[in-house]
């Protein structure tokens, strides 16, 4: 695959783009399908680089130009338009350059295709764009709606993903019956794992492969997979009803055939697990589709997250998620380790969540607490011996309960200081200075007749050595809330 990288464009580029533009396939792309002349190629370049709206780059492999795209903002969308060079065509050039550029715009972005021009409609496709409309002219308009959460790696509260794994236990009808309940559980996507056994494992049973484990064992690795695998047909479908019913819908790759098959299904981030984050090829095959990266972090030292970083950022994607995982199933709570999220934030500058395999809500509420913004666990139906991986999936109370929960600390962590609106109420059993012994006009106030006492009508008691000392400007009776006419000479 050709490494693809984005330059803004200088007048340096201007015959090269004069030369792209007027290639016989690009004219016959285009709207206006005339050569257009040196002269009023130089007036729309120098026009467009000094225009605000309009960005112009040069797609380059190392140092090579190798095609060209623009963006123009018209009214909070961005339309875009590219073009590859004539000989640099059929390489997937651009697809890279309109993934490139689409992943740094979360606001809508927009295209108009020629109905012939199938490679271009399968870019916008790639992109996520959609079809909204077809005019007269046989011109097809796709749009992509503004990125938010998962697809902008962006979160302003915890997101929760229902991990159904293995746990529909080969019944198609009870993948579909968890889609919906994860939904009403509260889930913000659904994910499964795309793989077959032989993407994972070879069928041996020497020693290196059988499984060593309370509930999986028994089984070399690659029975276990077979066991425990989604049938691939299924994806269409499933990602259809989730989103069908607004539940996001990705997976986890383990292959990059994986990545490929999720790619053209439009999957909004690719997910790798913890046990490939050592796969320098799987991950950047996720990488370079630009879209968000999610890479679990089980078992990894803080080198070896970093090569994994490093080997997304060298794609040019910039939209990486980490995930801090136990991988141990169960998960106790003491092995969590869960206060190095805030450093992994620190490290990474990247949002951090929580891949979580163990009992109960107490993990996922104290890593949002530290800035946890995505909350995956393994959710079933049904505790079945079918479903493989049920022993330490949440139910779908248990799940409810979570998000619950989570929304509940989410609700504490403010971080304004002063009274909120209900203590504003409060405010009146404060402490503040009262007249505890009558006092005719004239006499001194002392500790014995004003003193620091609930409720909170009278002056602030930090005023207290501002009024002893001082003579009363009228009779105050037991009880009176001082006031700053009761002993100031002059009120302004």
């Amino acid at each position: 695959m050709i490494k693809v990288t984005l330059r803004p464009a200088t007048f340096d580029d201007c015959d090269i783009l004069l030369k792209w533009r007027n290639d016989p396939q690009t004219r016959k792309a285009s709207h206006y399908m005339d050569v257009v002349s040196k002269e009023d190629h130089i007036k729309w370049l120098t026009e467009s680089l000094k225009s605000s709206k309009r960005k112009v780059y040069i797609a380059q492999s190392g140092e090579i130009p190798v095609g060209t795209i623009r963006s123009d903002l018209i009214v909070e969308t961005y339309e875009l338009s590219w073009n590859v060079a004539p000989e640099c065509r059929n390489r997937g050039i651009g697809k890279q350059m309109v993934r490139v550029l689409s992943s740094s715009i979360s606001e809508p972005i927009r295209a108009e295709i020629k109905e012939w021009n199938k490679p271009s409609v399968s870019i916008a496709k790639s992109v996520g764009m959609k079809l909204i409309s077809r005019d007269s002219n046989k011109v097809l308009h796709y749009m992509r709606e503004a990125l938010s959460g998962l697809g902008a790696a962006e979160f302003d509260r915890a997101y929760f993903v229902a991990e159904m794994s293995g746990n529909h236990c080969k019944d198609f009808d009870l993948a579909v019956e968890t889609i919906h309940m994860a939904k009403k559980c509260g889930a913000d996507a659904i994910k499964l794992q795309a793989y077959t056994p032989e993407s994972l494992t070879i069928n041996c049973n020497n020693e290196h492969f059988i499984v060593d484990h309370d509930v999986w064992g028994g089984q070399n690795l690659y029975e276990l997979y077979s066991k425990t695998h989604t049938p691939l047909e299924w994806f269409p479908d499933l990602k259809k009803l989730a989103e069908s019913i607004s539940l996001d819908f990705f997976a986890t790759a383990f292959d990059p055939n994986g990545v490929d098959f999720l790619d053209r299904m439009g999957v909004p981030v690719h997910k790798i697990s913890s046990f490939e984050l050592n796969d320098m090829e799987l991950i950047k095959r996720a990488a370079y589709t630009m879209k968000p990266v999610i890479l679990s972090t089980g078992m990894a030292s803080l080198k070896e997250i970093c090569s994994a970083v490093g080997w997304v950022k060298e794609t040019g994607n910039r939209k990486i998620i980490l995930l801090k995982c136990t991988s141990s199933y169960p998960s106790t709570y003491s092995e969590m380790n869960l206060g190095v999220i805030p450093q992994m934030n620190s490290d990474f500058e990247v949002p951090i969540g929580l891949s979580d395999h163990s009992f109960g809500y107490i993990a996922p509420v104290v890593a949002v607490s530290k800035g946890a913004k995505i909350i995956e666990k393994h959710f079933a139906l049904y505790h079945k011996p079918c479903s493989p991986d049920a022993f330490f999936s949440a139910s779908p109370n248990e799940f409810s309960e979570m998000v619950v929960k989570v929304r509940e600390a989410e609700s504490t962590m403010g971080d304004k200081y002063g009274a909120t609106e209900n203590e504003e109420k409060s405010k009146i059993f404060r402490r503040s200075l009262f007249v505890v012994k009558d006092m005719k006009c004239g006499d001194r106030f002392t500790r014995d007749n004003i003193r620091s006492i609930r409720p909170g009508n009278g002056v602030s008691p930090s005023e207290i050595l501002n009024v002893l000392g001082k003579e009363a400007k009228q009779d105050l009776s037991t009880g009176t809330p001082l006031k700053e006419e009761h002993y100031c000479e002059y009120l302004f």
